[in-house]
């Protein structure tokens, strides 16, 4: 509730992407009320079968400079993906590298297939700073 009208923006592979979007809609009472972007959409392109993958960006501060100037609130990184994409990396990067402007808010432990992983899914808010006078 407390982030009801937030743009979330989910780095996962196409399976936790998928199962991020399906797990937020069945929990949103009142749709619709949140919007979800997924980061394979928003820093990369691809064919609708993952072919012709192409990274937007090329640095994680290019990656810093989109999320800024996006509409994104929260960001839901997947840090058990068996193979990352370059985009989930330069996100990943971003984060790690700018904690000033991304305020952990919880993380939780990644079930798939039956298997506990070792790796955590976490969840920050984008900390945009004030103009100045």
């Amino acid at each position: 509730p407390a982030n009801k009208d937030a743009v979330f923006l989910i780095s996962s592979d196409a399976r936790g992407e998928g199962m991020f979007i399906s797990e937020v809609a069945l929990r949103d009472a009142m749709r619709p009320g949140h919007v979800i972007q997924r980061a394979s959409k928003l820093l990369a392109s691809s064919a609708w079968n993952g072919s012709d993958y192409k990274p937007q960006f090329t640095t994680s501060q290019d990656v810093l400079k989109a999320l800024i100037e996006s509409p994104v609130q929260i960001i839901v990184l997947d840090s058990a993906m068996p193979n990352p994409r370059e985009h989930n990396q330069l996100l990943q990067s971003a984060v790690e590298k700018h904690p000033q402007i991304f305020q952990p808010i919880c993380s939780s432990p990644i079930l798939r297939e039956g298997i506990l992983q070792p790796a955590l899914i976490r969840a920050y808010k984008v900390m945009r700073l004030a103009p100045g006078p």
